[in-house]
């Protein structure tokens, strides 16, 4: 198991939103679309926001 650890939320949240669309990318290139799962409620929030300032190509992908 990895555990990473940030110096604030910010940075957690910047690497998480890399980290997702990078998989995301690379199973849309293997695969040609992909899924995505999140919790509901609040937790996600600030991941939304930073993921919706990203270039994403959202018809391949399917939400959760």
């Amino acid at each position: 198991m990895i555990f990473n650890q940030y110096l604030n939320q910010d940075e957690q949240i910047n690497a998480l939103s890399k980290s997702i669309i990078d998989s995301l990318n690379t199973n849309i290139a293997k695969k040609g679309s992909t899924v995505i799962a999140v919790s509901g409620g609040k937790s996600p929030i600030m991941l939304f926001q930073k993921l919706s300032q990203k270039h994403i190509r959202f018809l391949k992908y399917i939400f959760s």
